[in-house]
């Protein structure tokens, strides 16, 4: 069992092989894997369902990686996102411009499922923290009932 349970991962790949293969190396890793085909569905996928992080292509024929980045963005202030580019440089300019736009890591296809699981560990360990710091500077907020007090109306 993995600290990270109930992490939702999305991944868009047009290769049902690639998502099957994808899901099954984070299936440790997250508590949910949901898989789509393109833009279209991941788009429809990001609308109903809070993700933790999304794994997409840069480009592909079905998918711009880079408008579900920002889609993500908009909706979810801590969803992580890891491009898969293709080794040429116009693609690994592109993914450049990307993580300075926000990207969390990119990774170079064909995929390392190992490299890919680390990078995942290291963000859901990340967003933990993040949470941790948000739940305390809640509490700090209001410091009698950290305490245990409660404010007795009159």
């Amino acid at each position: 069992m993995s600290a990270f349970d109930g992490a939702t991962v999305l991944i868009v790949d047009e290769d049902p092989r690639q998502r099957e293969r994808l899901s099954a190396a984070l299936a440790e890793e997250a508590g949910r894997v949901l898989r789509v085909q393109n833009e279209t569905e991941a788009i429809n996928c990001l609308m109903s369902t809070q993700v933790d992080i999304l794994i997409a292509p840069l480009r592909s024929p079905h998918v711009d990686g880079g408008k579900l980045l920002r889609l993500a963005q908009d909706l979810y202030e801590h969803t992580a996102v890891i491009l898969m580019v293709d080794s040429d440089a116009l693609e690994a300019d592109s993914a450049v411009r990307l993580m300075l736009d926000g990207a969390n890591d990119t990774l170079t296809r064909p995929v390392n499922t190992e490299r890919l699981r680390a990078i995942v560990r290291r963000i859901l360990r990340q967003q933990e923290i993040v949470r941790e710091r948000d739940s305390l500077r809640t509490q700090l907020q209001h410091p009698a009932e950290m305490l245990g007090f409660t404010a007795r109306l009159a």
